[in-house]
């Protein structure tokens, strides 16, 4: 079956500036590196990595928010990289493509109530001008997130954080879209209205058939979320695979210490040691050195010499590792 969204080498650089009266070599700080990833139509998938790894930026140039380097994404056999960002605002598949902002504040208009907020984008994308028909499609919307009509008058300093947080939503889902991409979606709301958010998503999703890019760093929202995770580490992703397989038995050093670090209901704090060493740059950063090297509890030579890159490890299961944690006789069952 062909994916909905299908990204081959993606990357992003951005220029730094030149040292000193213009000498040397111009500098490139690497935000995406070589990514590449498939989401199909109605999967969710989950991108997780600590602060810094890129993920914000990778949700930028998919959402055509900025132009990449290089690489192509494949939106229903259709290379959005090719149309600039400044220009896709207004291009057809605007519609069917929406973001969800992590600060619902933030990403409101402050002067537009809660329906004009959602409005906007029936008029700009979809073409929508009679009020009758604008107010019908919100009214819709809201009903779907469970926004009460009484409050769609109300601006958004007027609403409290899951409230906001629906308005964000049913912008988005207003205009039908068939991939959604999450940015944090229920960072900012408190643990009691993020499961009532998260829920929303869920029967979104089941009702709609929507694709959902599910960016997060709360690795137990992502495992009961999501089909498929992939973890990033600056600026690349270090392993994928169906989520249950990846959080039970992580295959890259990265990705098991960060399940490690995972707080348990009535188990004892984790003693697993923290990486030593400095994380390494993403600026300039050396092709032949693997990037987790500086920090890996079981470096070896063979990761200074030569980068690895995403090699398979049983079915459905990449790993960008010399040393992978999942031995081969493990590889031999799942297979």
């Amino acid at each position: 079956m062909t994916p909905l969204l299908d990204v081959t080498r993606l990357a992003k650089r951005f220029p730094m500036r030149r040292r000193a009266f213009g000498r040397g070599a111009p500098s490139f700080l690497h935000a995406v590196d070589d990514v590449s990833l498939t989401i199909g139509a109605g999967e969710c998938v989950g991108l997780v990595g600590e602060s810094g790894c890129g993920k914000s930026t990778l949700v930028r140039v998919l959402a055509r928010l900025l132009d990449a380097t290089e690489g192509t994404i494949g939106f229903d056999g259709e290379d959005l990289a090719a149309v600039p960002a400044a220009r896709f605002a207004r291009h057809p598949r605007r519609r069917e493509l929406q973001v969800v902002f992590q600060d619902p504040t933030e990403s409101l208009n402050p002067r537009y109530s809660a329906a004009d907020c959602i409005a906007e984008p029936l008029r700009l994308l979809v073409g929508l001008r009679e009020r009758a028909q604008i107010a019908a499609r919100v009214e819709e919307a809201a009903r779907e997130v469970g926004l009460p009509a009484a409050l769609l008058s109300r601006f958004p300093h007027q609403l409290s954080g899951g409230q906001k947080a629906r308005v964000n939503i049913a912008r988005a889902v207003a205009v039908r879209p068939r991939l959604m991409i999450l940015d944090e979606p229920t960072a900012a709301l408190d643990v009691s209205v993020q499961a009532i958010v998260l829920d929303l998503l869920a029967d979104l999703r089941r009702r709609h058939g929507l694709s959902y890019l599910f960016v997060s760093h709360d690795l137990n929202v992502v495992r009961l979320m999501c089909d498929r995770v992939m973890v990033m580490y600056l600026g690349r992703i270090v392993e994928c695979g169906p989520a249950a397989e990846v959080f039970s038995r992580p295959a890259h050093p990265y990705t098991r210490l960060l399940v490690d670090a995972l707080p348990r209901l009535g188990a004892p704090a984790s003693n697993a040691p923290l990486p030593a060493g400095e994380p390494g740059s993403p600026i300039d950063p050396d092709p032949h050195l693997c990037r987790f090297a500086s920090r890996c509890p079981q470096a070896r030579p063979r990761c200074s010499e030569l980068s690895p890159s995403l090699g398979s490890v049983g079915a459905a299961r990449e790993v960008a590792c010399h040393f992978p944690l999942i031995e081969r006789p493990a590889l031999e069952a799942l297979e």
